[in-house]
């Protein structure tokens, strides 16, 4: 997507009503004939079940908007618009992080025959018609595992659970309460075969292994970041801090990444009591594994603004994703970036969020401070600076980890 098309999304993204963004979309429609854009609305249509949705367990569906609803632009919404009525297709899927799986997966597998009431309430939401259930943050999280014999086996459990959610028989959940699917084992077997074959097929391609561990890598570095910033400095103020990580994205990623220093922003205010932070702290023998697990859930949630890009079916126009989780850790951090909108260009799918809200003036209440960001890293030159750097910082972002790591090592007493 060029520069100029880069600009008038948003103009249309920011716009301060969703009237004002359609009619900027009007006024460079022809040059826009390739995009979409996704709103969050109070009044728009309600992407199936991939909406925000509390369960009586303490588990929820969480999707990158703050609404329920939204609204799309799009040439061919607008020109349907026009004749008094868009009908826009859509597909939908619900994710379930590791967690959530963990926790299900005993009935699943009839472990235990009877059904908890609190989990009851979620696996007939699952059993919809309707409610298609995705197995993606999983096989990304074990993607890599797969080559390790002692760890393809479980993988191989792992998967065919998902399969189970994704054909609950409705009538045993009804009657008997127990959670099964309709199909028999050896279909069941095949299906679970089919995708661990597709998983291996990725795992021998070398774009979509270096895809993987390069999306880790970006979430773990961010993380390693903020955190070898809190552990040195605890009583730094909160600006000074969001001043050295801004710095350290800018020149060692050629990157900033707004939801993760929204992320940081909260981890310097609250430390610990952010509790998605709560295990980090010095001498904690496995705090490294704890945050490689931290890095896959920041992972799982920017998979979903990519995810917003799909198109699954030929017939479907857009697409949503959410999450189904049980960890109120990995909520907090989803809800601290709201999305107000998100764009994207059907030739090359990169997506463009935009936080609901300003979201330069959310780091800061000093005029003075916000300023002087604005200026050293948001000015023409300095957005061109980081597009010129980018691809070197992304080609050594290993060992900008490594330098991370051993910085992080030394502050906290622990080594990686």
């Amino acid at each position: 997507m060029n520069s100029e098309i880069t600009q008038i999304i948003g103009e249309i993204c920011t716009a301060n009503s969703l009237g004002e963004s359609l009619r900027i979309f009007n006024r460079y429609s022809n040059r826009l004939q390739n995009c979409k854009i996704i709103f969050a609305a109070k009044n728009g249509t309600i992407p199936g079940f991939s909406i925000n949705r509390d369960f009586s367990d303490g588990s929820v569906i969480r999707s990158l908007f703050g609404s329920g609803s939204v609204l799309v632009l799009d040439r061919e919404t607008i020109d349907e618009m026009k004749i008094g009525r868009a009908i826009y297709p859509f597909d939908y899927s619900i994710s379930l992080d590791t967690q959530a799986l963990s926790y299900l997966e005993p009935y699943i597998l009839g472990n235990s025959s009877r059904l908890p009431k609190d989990f009851e309430e979620i696996f007939r939401f699952i059993s919809r018609e309707d409610v298609n259930v995705d197995p993606l943050p999983y096989i990304l999280e074990n993607l890599l595992n797969l080559s390790d014999p002692d760890k393809a086996e479980r993988i191989f459990e792992k998967i065919k659970a998902y399969e189970v959610l994704r054909t609950i028989d409705v009538y045993a959940l009804d009657n008997l309460g127990i959670v099964q699917s309709k199909l028999d084992n050896a279909e069941l077997i095949k299906r679970t075969q089919e995708l661990i074959s597709i998983m291996y097929r990725d795992l021998s391609d070398q774009k979509v292994v270096d895809g993987v561990k390069f999306n880790f890598d970006f979430c773990y570095w961010h993380l390693l970041a903020m955190i070898s910033i809190q552990l040195s400095t605890p009583k730094m103020s909160i600006e000074e801090k969001l001043r050295a990580l801004i710095e350290l994205c800018d020149s060692k990623l050629a990157t900033l990444s707004l939801r993760e220093i929204t992320v940081a922003k909260a981890y310097f205010e609250r430390g610990q009591n952010l509790t998605f932070f709560g295990k980090v702290q010095k001498g904690k023998k496995d705090l490294f594994s704890v945050v490689q697990g931290m890095a896959w859930d920041m992972w799982h949630i920017r998979q979903m603004e990519k995810n917003l890009t799909i198109r699954p079916s030929s017939e479907a126009r857009y697409f949503f994703p959410s999450f189904l989780t049980c960890d109120k850790r990995l909520v907090e951090i989803i809800e601290l970036y709201p999305l107000k909108a998100c764009a994207y260009d059907d030739r090359d799918l990169i997506p463009m969020p935009f936080f609901d809200g300003d979201w330069l003036a959310s780091l800061s209440s000093s005029k003075d401070f916000i300023e002087g960001l604005y200026s050293i890293y948001f000015s023409d030159k300095a957005v061109l600076s980081r597009n010129k750097r980018r691809d070197e910082a992304t080609n050594v972002i290993k060992n900008s980890v490594s330098e991370l790591e051993s910085i992080v090592a030394e502050i906290s007493g622990v080594n990686p």
